[in-house]
């Protein structure tokens, strides 16, 4: 469980610093990119980060196991 709470508490600080960069006119405008088969705390943590995100900005960020190749914010989390 502490881990994950770091890992939530990690990510969301990060998104929260430069969600300006993430979200614009409510829109996503970046990614979570999280390996297909991550850990439970991690899939955990970022669906956090991802709800408290959508809760702030109104905008719910995708969570994807690839990039895309557009050039956006990227936030990749575990070993990808």
């Amino acid at each position: 469980m502490r881990q994950t709470i770091s890992v939530g508490l990690i990510l969301l600080w990060t998104a929260v610093a430069s969600a300006g960069q993430f979200v614009q006119n409510g829109r996503p405008e970046g990614e979570f990119v999280l390996a297909a088969d991550a850990p439970q705390a991690e899939r955990f943590a970022v669906d956090d980060v991802c709800n408290w995100l959508e809760e702030i900005t109104g905008a719910r960020l995708p969570v994807l196991s690839e990039p895309r190749s557009k050039t956006n914010q990227k936030v990749f989390v575990g070993a990808v």
